[in-house]
């Protein structure tokens, strides 16, 4: 009998765990258990179809696979109670040579480990010293089994092979592999959190790397490395074909793997992952760059778990009585039945669940598609996209109507504009942006940074570009932004981000016709953290909005420390802290806040009298907003009904989400049903909101240091 793998997320709630909500990928489906050998339990690792659990109560350990309901006990094993440890597991118990292996960071450059071979009656524990920076604690990032050996990741950049030896318990080594230097990050700054987590594929040994500005928020950039042990690099990889990764990034009792998308309804050459306490299940799609959301078990307890994913195999092995295992252990293995009856809701008639799917809106339409398969097959929802290559000539012709740029995948020439009215993609090749990445958009114009330290503006649809000087250090910032249009004298670029260990503010400006960035260091004001959105110029002011909702400014008249200010007021309007955007609106100061997973949202509009935001239920029938981390403005839009609302860079079957502030819900052009959350949508990761803009200019003014005298003399 073959292997079957399907890959499935368990959330345990309930009191003491009482309940187990396992959800299927492949049919889209939610199932409730209660199997008593998972309750008061913590689920440590998964692999080769068995899982890894620790008792919350006791010493004890076992594996267990619920495929076959068999069990298999281990030597009790104290020093496991804390839940600090990765964990991996080499092979199947069926195999010899199966290792099971637990490491905790203990001191610095020091691992503690306890490992389990199959045959032992106790656990061996070691020390381990890592290679590395002495003087950091997080030594020991992740694990990973492949082809029988382990190999761990440390300090990011490491990565070390340890071999276990010897006979009876044996004893463990570490060897540095050498391996050359990560390829440098060039979508996300540098001064993000990084989490890099490692996976095994067919053999292979993968590096997927999650880069945020908070460590426990979601991603903001995603790539992929594999790791040639061979040639001792590390390569990026775009496509992973019909494969799919699973992950569970920054958790000790993390279990990542991979398995094949064909014959299944998994998309492939996409990465399935969950957050740190979070809900919703995120699947980032390689090719398009782009994150869509779900809520896999909607009916969860209050006293939910984290979840983790489980890859079951199907494998003849029905029995424990041949492995080797010691005698005194083996008289506690046991196979397990399984008494409960199977659910029956796909027992219903279909054509009662469609007249049931045909009252549903928003976030109850995903939910309901996530029971079983025969509900999903009345309404299924895949995520998916149109698109239309249009000669470049018609970018003039179409409506003046603010696009969604994205560039291509694979760092080409490619740049894509995405009209949200007409639905339409149109593709030009600017061989200028290789290798480029937007920062910003303003009045037509893209700031864009290339390498570490290189800064340009660039018209894509005259083809005009300014260069920049290089930045005076690595391009780290949260959040840039220009003031005017970057052939204008009274241009000035500014960047800010938050120092080592965010104990400080940074800011890095330049004005039209200087020569060298000015950069100041604001330690005073450790506590202000950047927030997701970039600055926006504002009444001769840069307005930045931090995390916590406080707003700082800075006048470009000032050079110095005397520039910025920390405003008292207004305080924070939403307690919302997971998306919030600065836009200028008819004069005005706007705000938009976003709530978990799209729960709300929010805009609101400072008052400069009394310093406080008002609540703003209308923007007027010819009002639109856009918004995006890049870039965020407002437009005056004069073709009906869609004024009135909030564009996003998300999409839902293939059409561009709005919210509405008249129904207070999000719509898609053509779709008519709404919904009340971002659930089922699909959000582009690399992409700005853009204002076509066909001026050209002279040689003159296309020269950023044009003006450089005059810039001095009054400086």
């Amino acid at each position: 009998m073959g292997v079957v793998d399907h890959p499935w997320l368990v959330f345990l709630h309930g009191k003491r765990g009482q309940f187990q909500d396992f959800f299927s990928l492949s049919e889209h489906s939610c199932r409730r258990r209660s199997i008593p050998y998972l309750r008061r339990k913590t689920l440590a690792h998964c692999n080769f179809g068995w899982l890894v659990l620790l008792d919350d109560y006791s010493d004890d350990c076992f594996l267990f696979k619920p495929t076959s309901k068999l069990k298999i006990q281990l030597p009790p094993c104290k020093a496991l109670r804390t839940r600090d440890h990765y964990c991996v597991l080499t092979a199947s118990p069926e195999d010899s040579n199966c290792i099971l292996l637990f490491a905790k960071n203990s001191r610095k450059s020091m691992v503690s480990v306890q490992f389990w071979k199959l045959g032992d009656t106790r656990w061996s524990s070691q020390d381990l010293q890592f290679p590395g920076d002495c003087s950091e604690d997080a030594l020991l990032g992740s694990l990973v089994s492949c082809q029988g050996k382990i190999y761990a990741s440390v300090h990011l950049d490491i990565i070390c092979s340890l071999v276990v030896g010897g006979t009876g318990t044996g004893f463990i080594t570490v060897e540095d592999l050498e391996m050359a230097e990560t390829p440098p990050r060039l979508r996300a700054p540098e001064s993000c959190s990084l989490v890099a987590e490692l996976v095994e594929s067919c053999g292979e040994v993968f590096c997927v790397e999650f880069g945020c500005l908070d460590v426990l928020e979601k991603p903001i950039d995603i790539r992929v490395l594999k790791i040639d042990f061979f040639r001792k690099d590390r390569a990026e990889v775009k496509n992973i074909g019909d494969r799919a990764f699973f992950i569970t990034p920054n958790l000790y009792t993390a279990t990542n793997f991979s398995c094949s998308t064909q014959h299944s309804n998994i998309r492939g050459n996409t990465i399935y992952f969950t957050l740190y306490w979070d809900k919703n299940l995120y699947a980032f799609h390689l090719e398009e760059e782009s994150i869509t959301t779900y809520m896999p078990c909607p009916a969860l307890r209050s006293d939910w778990s984290q979840p983790v994913w489980v890859l079951a195999h199907f494998h003849s092995l029905r029995s424990v009585d041949k492995l080797q295992i010691p005698s005194d252990l083996k008289a506690r293995n046991e196979k397990i039945i399984n008494d409960e009856q199977e659910e029956t809701w796909s027992a219903l008639p279909s054509e009662l669940l469609s007249l049931i799917s045909s009252t549903l809106s928003g976030s109850d339409t995903l939910n309901f598609n996530f029971v079983c398969k025969s509900w999903q097959s009345v309404s299924v929802l895949t995520p998916s996209s149109t698109q239309l290559i249009m000669p470049s000539k018609t970018l003039s012709e179409i409506h003046q109507f603010p696009l969604l740029l994205f560039l291509g995948r694979d760092d080409g020439p490619l740049c894509n504009f995405y009209h949200a009215l007409n639905n339409t993609i149109y593709t030009l090749n600017v061989p200028e942006i290789g290798n480029a990445r937007v920062r910003f958009s303003k009045n037509g114009w893209l700031l864009m940074s290339r390498g570490d330290f290189k800064m340009l503006f660039f018209n894509p649809l005259t083809k005009e570009r300014i260069d920049l000087p290089n930045l005076r250090a690595n391009y780290k910032f949260h959040g840039i932004s220009f003031s005017a249009t970057p052939t204008s004298p009274d241009c000035v670029v500014l960047g800010v981000y938050n120092g080592h260990d965010g104990n400080e503010l940074c800011i890095s400006l330049i004005c039209h016709g200087e020569t060298v960035w000015t950069r100041l260091e604001l330690k005073k004001y450790c506590k202000f953290i950047i927030s997701h959105c970039n600055p926006v110029f504002y009444d001769g002011l840069f307005y930045c909005f931090g995390r916590n909702g406080m707003l700082g400014t800075f006048d470009p008249r000032k050079d110095d420390e005397t520039g910025w200010t920390l405003l008292r007021w207004p305080e924070k309007p939403c307690v919302s802290s997971e998306s919030n955007y600065l836009i200028e609106c008819n004069g005005d100061l706007f705000s938009v806040f976003e709530g978990p997973s799209g729960k709300y949202i929010k805009v609101f509009k400072l008052d400069k009298k009394s310093m406080s935001w008002l609540n703003v239920d209308s923007l007027g029938d010819e009002t639109v907003l856009f918004v995006s981390r890049t870039t965020s403005f407002s437009a005056e839009c004069k073709v009906p009904r869609i004024g009135n609302k909030v564009f996003f860079p998300r999409f839902r079957d293939g059409y561009c989400v709005f919210y509405s502030l008249v129904t207070e819900k999000f719509h898609c052009l053509k779709i008519d049903k709404a919904r009340d959350d971002f659930y089922g949508t699909t959000e582009k990761l690399h992409c700005s909101w853009f204002e076509p803009n066909f001026q050209s200019h002279s040689d003159e003014e296309l020269q950023w240091c044009v003006y450089s005298s005059d810039s001095d003399e009054e400086n």
